[in-house]
């Protein structure tokens, strides 16, 4: 087999390389791949007329894209045509329009494919805008799930309104077709490219329908993506929550899903089913394991598969992500065979007898009807090329950033538990218990509010590259605009490594007096609880006296600061107060540092106030409190500051006074 591929640019060059590479002369079924972004159907009904009148028995599958693969790499705005040649292959084409029962129409398609023996592989194009294509394949895994499928969802440059798959004589907005490939002497090899991060807490998936997902974590699926990505987002959704997709959990075949549509009420529909209760987190490109993978898929199939055509299906939110630089990862199999494709709002692929839906993937399909590898060309290396564009720098050191700070983060969680079990086991001081139980209940509240923090500098970063590139194509792009959304990348990066560090800090057990001041102490405070202090309109009032450096352990005193605002918060939430606010006042000498913290919750019961830092003494019993924390900072401020505390009331809500000695 041979495949010929060719950029459409007007009828007559179209006719003049069909005629130079002998196309209408080939005697054996001739298969035509379209990948088009040109929207207007009257452009299609031209491209089926002007082939099939040269081409009459030759077989089309067409798709609208987000973007082409031909021998160039990837392109946009164009319509790449490529002409597969089979000696040995027979070809049978199924289309279906106006899909209203897509598992229905995948069982159809299954029996109807199965009518021919020796099915090697379909590739197949379907909207995925109108019906949830994932049903399709379950559908078609009913009848046999052996049936090898290609190829991916239509798309629309990123606009999510409306695609469109084509076959000779045939237009849809919502189909499925199928071109299914027939021989004995037909080699076929798939494989997939994924490295998309799971960052972030586990989060549940639950309410949905389908590909429709209503709640996550009981929000809206829309509040989650604001609570998580910014205010911003939903200004931005469907196309910004491709970059963001939710990574499905505990599953052999790493899979994604991604949103392509947003509907009313807070409901978002994704590129296939997820069903409710499935564990999903957030997900992010990881640049460098992308290109990676990539060279050593093109190594391994490069001198032990035979391999005369590749074609590739790969999801738009890859081109996204790298942009020009895409074609860094289509460069090794370039450099193998004749290259086509496009990239999808997602991708088919067959995974031990299984056919699945995939998002944020490319995918390959290698087919020859030789049976013997042919002479491969050098596959370059990826350290090899060199990297001039510095937005793909900027975004493969964010890439790297949040791969790293991950892996930290899992690593710290894993040692803090590991050392509270020894601790347990270790201890038998029952004071000694109880601190270790107050310290780590804090533990996992403090961890899902830093990945919270990380949601937000995510969201800015993917915001401030999106209005670079809009400001580019519209050339409107300035020195100045460059330089202001540059620093808003960076100051996000910065904040993303500040806040890991400040968290290592604060969870490191060892008893260190270093020098601050209490500006630097309630900085690294408003870190650690910025998520909290987010909900609330001018929750905290600062004020500090004699800013002057000190020496302190001020893990233990930022310990205090949290248990005693975390109360007040609890306060006024228990008493609706409608204005909350929490005044903290430093003030120093050359021995002692004083601090007083004062809120407008309504005060502490004077029948209580007494017994407020007793151990195992709680007013939140319905509420799982357990009395360890106002009990765990008398004992930090007295035993290990050795200072003192003490309650009493305001005119507003409580006072708590603390002083402590320093150098």
């Amino acid at each position: 087999m041979q495949t010929f591929t060719t950029i459409y640019k007007n009828d007559l060059e179209l006719l003049k390389f069909i005629d130079e590479n002998s196309i209408s002369s080939h005697g054996g079924e001739i298969l035509v791949q379209i990948f088009n972004s040109n929207h207007k159907i009257q452009f299609i009904k031209q491209l089926q007329s002007i082939i099939t009148t040269k081409l009459p028995r030759s077989k089309i599958i067409g798709t609208t894209t987000c973007g082409e693969i031909s021998n160039e790499g990837m392109i946009e705005h164009s319509c790449v045509i490529s002409f597969s040649l089979f000696d040995k292959t027979i070809i049978h084409t199924i289309i279906k329009s106006e899909i209203t029962h897509p598992f229905m129409v995948g069982q159809d398609i299954a029996k109807e494919l199965c009518l021919k023996s020796n099915l090697k592989c379909a590739i197949a194009f379907s909207d995925g805008l109108t019906f949830n294509s994932d049903d399709v394949l379950k559908g078609i895994n009913s009848i046999d799930s052996n049936i090898i499928l290609c190829g991916g969802l239509s798309g629309d440059n990123s606009k999510f309104k409306n695609s469109y798959i084509f076959t000779n004589d045939i237009i849809t907005s919502s189909g499925f077709v199928v071109a299914g490939l027939y021989s004995e002497n037909l080699h076929i090899y798939t494989d997939y490219n994924f490295n998309w991060l799971s960052i972030g807490k586990t989060h549940t998936i639950t309410e949905s329908k389908g590909n429709k997902v209503i709640k996550i974590d009981d929000m809206s699926a829309v509040e989650f993506y604001k609570y998580y990505l910014g205010e911003d987002i939903e200004e931005f959704l469907p196309k910004i929550g491709i970059e963001f997709p939710l990574i499905i959990q505990d599953e052999e075949l790493p899979r994604a899903r991604a949103v392509l549509q947003k509907y009313d009420n807070g409901v978002l529909g994704f590129a296939g089913s997820i069903k409710t209760g499935t564990q999903i987190k957030f997900g992010y490109g990881d640049i460098e394991m992308i290109l990676n993978h990539s060279k050593d898929m093109a190594i391994k199939i490069n001198n032990h598969i035979p391999i005369e055509s590749i074609f590739i299906y790969s999801c738009m939110a890859r081109k996204s992500l790298l942009k020009k630089d895409i074609n860094m990862e289509i460069l090794p199999l370039k450099n193998i065979a004749n290259i086509s494709g496009f990239f999808t709002y997602g991708e088919f692929f067959n995974y031990k007898n299984t056919n699945y839906l995939l998002n944020e993937t490319m995918t390959i399909l290698t087919l020859s009807e030789s049976s013997t590898p042919k002479l491969r060309k050098t596959i370059p290396a990826i350290n090899q090329i060199k990297l001039t564009n510095p937005d793909f720098i900027r975004k493969k050191a964010l890439s790297n950033l949040i791969a790293q700070t991950s892996k930290e983060l899992e690593i710290l969680q894993r040692d803090l538990k590991a050392q509270v079990q020894i601790e347990l086991e270790k201890s038998l001081e029952k004071d000694h218990l109880i601190k270790l139980n107050s310290r780590h209940a804090l533990l996992g509240e403090m961890i899902e509010m830093i990945l919270h923090q990380w949601r937000q500098p995510l969201s800015t970063f993917a915001l401030a590259t999106s209005t670079l590139q809009l400001f580019k194509e519209t050339k409107q792009l300035t020195d100045a605009l460059f330089e202001k959304h540059t620093d808003i990348m960076m100051n996000n990066v910065y904040f993303l490594n500040e806040t890991i560090t400040v968290f290592r800090e604060f969870f490191n057990t060892e008893k260190i007096q270093k020098k601050t001041k209490a500006s630097a102490i309630m900085h690294k405070v408003f870190i650690l609880l910025a998520p909290i202090v987010k909900q609330y309109s001018d929750l905290i009032d600062l004020s500090i006296e004699n800013d002057e450096w000190f020496f302190l352990d001020e893990n233990e005193l930022i310990h205090v600061i949290l248990n005693i605002i975390k109360n007040s918060i609890d306060e006024f939430d228990k008493n609706k107060i409608n204005t909350p606010n929490i005044h903290i006042k430093f003030s120093s000498t050359k021995e002692h540092l004083f601090l007083e913290i004062e809120d407008n919750g309504g005060g502490i019961d004077e029948n209580i106030i007494n017994k407020i830092f007793d151990k195992k003494f709680t007013t939140k019993t319905h509420a799982g409190g357990t009395g360890l924390g106002l009990n765990m900072s008398k004992n930090i401020i007295e035993n290990n500051l050795h200072g003192e505390i003490k309650a009493l009331n305001g005119a507003y809500g409580a006072i708590f006074k603390i002083k402590v000695p320093i150098k």
